[in-house]
């Protein structure tokens, strides 16, 4: 199949319009509607209709979008792998997390990965599991590591545990509560807390730990996801928050930042990584998974 036939019909479907995609794409009407008779020839379906609100995708169309915006990725990353290795560079790979886990085990495997290829390139993208895994189907990300919604399956992807890390509350070298004994979650409760939104998984561990001692949990007075803004803030405060404690042995952290050790206030979490199920890693990212593994049997000890 002429790869042009794709671009030419998800322009026709982003437009609405024979005319505007025919502008967009600087053919003429009648070659873009050729095209798309080809295209429609080819899978023996028809792919729009027209109706009020201009020319629509049908069933068929609606399908097709899906799959030919995945096609043309792997075209576009194909062609930007054929040009690495005539650069004598080693390809280029996309990954997504948390950006706890990008600033710990992301963040090690990225470094050894390029110290031993330094014309390999790497671009980590940060944000939550449940909306990296649609640009990962999409084509946008080879590989995504992080933690899951409760019960997620989804046919469309494969993946596999690769560690699993502590998360317990974290404070400030010299924070008043660390001088006693005997602290339990009631004595925290009530203290300044900086915390991801509700929905993120931190904050639903964290309140779970909570309710387990019949207690209401930490209502926080500064929310926000990003682990070096979170940080910042309890190393420059009083306050309190929780932190995959493998993060404190960080070069950036381990200087200024420990865990306060409260009975009960520590869970453990099953990090994933995801791939499409089905589409084969290029070189570059099978060397980043091997990089993770190597990085997760060093953090397991």
């Amino acid at each position: 199949m002429d790869i042009r036939l794709l671009r030419h019909f998800l322009n026709v479907a982003s437009h609405g319009s024979i005319g505007k995609a025919a502008e967009a794409s600087h053919i003429t009407q009648p070659a873009l509607s050729k095209s798309i008779r080809r295209l429609e020839q080819a899978l023996e379906v028809e792919l729009f209709e027209r109706t009020v609100l201009g020319t629509q995708p049908t069933a068929f169309g609606q399908a097709l979008i899906e799959h030919a915006d995945v096609i043309l990725k792997d075209v576009e990353r194909l062609h930007v792998h054929m040009a690495d290795l005539r650069a004598g560079r080693f390809g280029h790979v996309t990954i997504g997390a948390g950006s706890s886990i990008l600033d710990t085990l992301i963040a090690r495997a990225t470094a050894n990965l390029c110290s031993r290829n330094p014309g390999l390139r790497v671009t980590a993208v940060a944000g939550p599991t449940d909306q990296l895994i649609p640009d990962l189907l999409r084509g946008g990300l080879d590989l995504v590591l992080g933690v899951p919604p409760a019960n997620y399956a989804d046919p469309r992807v494969a993946y596999r545990p690769l560690f699993r890390d502590e998360i317990g509350v974290v404070v400030r070298k010299g924070h008043p509560l660390l001088r006693r004994r005997n602290l339990s979650l009631a004595d925290i409760e009530g203290a300044r807390w900086i915390l991801p939104s509700p929905d993120h998984t931190f904050t639903k561990s964290c309140l779970t730990c909570f309710a387990a001692a019949g207690l209401m949990g930490p209502a926080p007075a500064v929310v926000s996801g990003s682990v070096a803004f979170t940080a910042s803030v309890v190393r420059d405060t009083d306050f309190l928050t929780f932190m995959p404690l493998p993060l404190l042995q960080s070069a950036a952290h381990r200087s200024a930042l420990v865990q306060l050790r409260v009975p009960d206030s520590t869970w453990r979490r099953e990090a994933i990584l995801f791939q499409r199920a089905g589409s084969a890693l290029t070189p570059a990212a099978a060397k980043l998974v091997a990089a993770l593994e190597r990085a997760a049997a060093l953090q397991r000890g």
